[in-house]
């Protein structure tokens, strides 16, 4: 009689442990396109969960069968090696601390029940949920902002846009499987239709979000997604036509960008002995050949007359030619960049041809109206790269400049690496040898700037250095060719978005990246089979 109470106890309290597990999984997956305070909390709710699922002699024995968990926690190790060595120790604290993610993931979930394929549905409709409002409230976000405000994606959505893209990309691809081939194609025609559009309309807050290493995330998973689809459809006619619309798809932006930039470098040229030296009032102009900047086919240092503008602008404007916003951007530079942007020279006779909404543009730091003419379109994106590239090649300047400040980390995190290539700098030690490295370089990256050279592989190579690096990377793919992963569609999609995005991004090492990759990599490779629920 006792010892069936006992057994009574120890039922009960595993039903609660997988009642709180699963409700855990459900909040922490829904908490990840939505704020960072819910997957904190989240991880410490599926900890506590995790003490009530079975008994730790079990857990044990299942984790001295199972080497996979191990491999993955041998991160860990490699974090650990490089902590001896560092000079940053509050950093390097930090990042050791964050990498015990490759320990936690992989110890709960191998561990943990299987679950269920009603279970599995219920966490994949908790997570696409989040995702649906996330990106509704994004989406209206972007389009009730300011058009004026060339960063406003990156404020439109409730968590950095990054990882919210790669959440959309592979839910984009997920939803359209489970519709055609997975448990969704059992749906009325209604509710795939409900689905499709959702699909639809992640793939539209992509795009509009303008998020360059989400596109690069959604081409790898688009490339496994193809494979898969190949394999899949029986009619010839689908797979050709499918076929061209992936060569549409990822050929026509390339051809897209290129068109881009030929004609951002379609200039006006001019002869220095021929060229106006004098105004239409008789001052003389400022020609500037050695600077190469330039706005929509113009120079923008040529026919300047600053003199004249200063006194035409102060005549329009309450606010003063001499302007320093933020103390970096000069309206003066802005107002040359933006009638250069209108082909007209920099004179009284152009400032007279500027409407009042243009003056109104040039106060709010508008350089070009190309931000305003094309409000919904990614060609302001394009323009705004392939100018700080240019800025980047004849001023060697990328503050400021996303794009060009990647460019700048990469260029000095290649003479980092080559100091140290086979055991790297050390963990923590990222910044420090990215300053010292910049100041032998002369690189004039302010030393704020010097940190993430946002590029996964290059920042483990950084600090842990061939050797380590191939590890890591090892102890990641490993478990994933192990189980068959590149079976799966769910699974393969997102680990090729992975590979592609590391290029673009130190996703592992930032809050939501880690624990988005971390929590769906461990649960498809040990929790469950998104393909087959």
């Amino acid at each position: 009689m006792i010892g069936n109470l006992s057994e009574n106890q120890t039922d009960k309290k595993q039903q609660l442990g997988m009642r709180v597990y699963l409700f855990a999984l459900i909040f922490y997956t829904a908490s990840l396109p939505l704020f960072d305070a819910g997957i904190s909390l989240g991880i410490l709710v599926l900890i506590i969960s995790w003490l009530f699922l079975g008994s730790f002699h079990m857990k044990w024995n299942h984790l001295k069968t199972d080497r996979l968990p191990w491999l993955l926690a041998s991160i860990v190790l490699v974090y650990v090696a490089g902590f001896w060595v560092t000079e940053d120790l509050p950093r390097a604290t930090r990042e050791l601390i964050r990498s015990l993610y490759w320990l936690a993931f992989p110890v709960i979930l191998s561990t943990a029940p299987v679950l269920t394929s009603k279970q599995i549905r219920l966490i994949l409709f908790s997570f696409l949920s989040a995702l649906l409002l996330s990106a509704g409230i994004t989406l209206y976000n972007l389009m009730r902002a300011d058009p004026t405000d060339t960063f406003r994606f990156r404020q439109a959505s409730l968590i950095d846009h990054i990882p919210l893209a790669y959440m959309l990309s592979w839910a984009f691809w997920l939803i359209l499987y489970q519709v055609f081939f997975g448990f969704a194609s059992q749906w009325s025609w209604f509710k795939r239709l409900l689905a499709l559009l959702t699909a639809g309309l992640f793939l539209l807050v992509l795009i509009l979000q303008k998020a360059f290493t989400g596109y690069i995330f959604f081409v790898g998973a688009s490339l496994a997604a193809l494979v898969f689809f190949l394999k899949l459809i029986h009619q010839k006619w689908i797979k050709y036509l499918l076929l061209l619309c992936c060569v549409l798809a990822l050929g026509l932006p390339p051809v897209y960008v290129v068109n881009c930039v030929q004609k951002f470098y379609r200039v006006t040229e001019y002869d220095p002995a021929s060229i106006p030296l004098y105004t239409a009032s008789g001052n003389p102009y400022s020609h500037y050949f050695a600077d190469k900047s330039k706005e929509n086919g113009n120079y923008v240092q040529l026919f300047v007359c600053h003199n004249e503008l200063r006194e035409a602008w102060n005549q329009r404007s309450p606010m003063p030619f001499d302007t320093v916003w933020n103390g970096k951007d000069s309206l003066s530079w802005v107002l040359l960049r933006y009638m250069t942007s209108l082909g007209l020279r920099k004179d009284k006779e152009g400032m007279a041809a500027l409407s009042d909404q243009d003056i109104a543009n040039v106060e709010r730091g508008i350089p070009n109206p190309v931000y305003l003419n094309y409000k919904k379109s990614i060609y302001p994106r394009i323009y705004e790269t392939i100018w700080e590239i240019d800025q980047y090649r004849f001023n060697h300047t990328a503050n400021d400049k996303s794009f060009a400040q990647r460019v700048e980390l990469f260029r000095l995190g290649l003479y980092v690496i080559s100091e140290s290539p086979w055991l790297g700098a050390g963990t923590g030690n990222q910044q420090v040898a990215y300053k010292r490295i910049a100041e032998k370089q002369k690189s004039r990256l302010q030393p704020e700037r010097l940190g993430s050279p946002h590029n996964q592989y290059l920042a483990y190579l950084i600090k842990f250095g061939i050797i380590g690096t191939v590890w890591i990377l090892f102890a990641i793919f490993w478990p994933f060719y192990k189980r068959k992963g590149y079976q799966n569609f769910s699974f393969s999609t997102f680990m090729a978005g992975f590979l592609f995005a590391n290029l673009g991004e130190s996703n592992f090492e930032t809050f939501i990246g880690m624990n988005f990759f971390g929590l769906f990599y461990c649960l498809m490779l040990w929790n469950f089979d998104l393909d087959r629920t």
